[in-house]
């Protein structure tokens, strides 16, 4: 999935409770890319208050076993820190409750 983004703060993956794996990849070769978890309804990200920064050409990856179900089930918000570069977002899912 490929989401565009700006420097204003959008939800980049909803809430999942079937989720099992995360991957952002940041295509961009210049411009950051910012992430936090947020309840929804929330969106407090910002260049300066987020748990993940993403480096041009860079990437974020987690997984339940890892990381835990409510780091990857969560709702994520995304932002730039200028311009409008696209994120790119792959996640996997429970099969057996598909």
């Amino acid at each position: 999935m490929l989401i565009p983004l700006s420097t204003s703060a959008a939800e980049a993956v909803p809430q999942g409770n079937l989720r099992r794996s995360l991957l952002f990849i940041n295509p961009d070769g210049g411009i950051n890319i910012y992430l936090k978890k947020e309840r929804p309804g929330n969106t407090d990200l910002s260049t300066t208050n987020y748990d993940v920064r993403i480096a041009p050409g860079g990437s974020f990856s987690m997984n339940t076993n890892d990381d835990g179900e409510e780091a990857v089930q969560e709702r994520w918000t995304a932002l730039a820190a200028s311009g409008t570069p696209s994120l790119v977002v792959f996640e996997t899912k429970d099969k057996k409750y598909i």
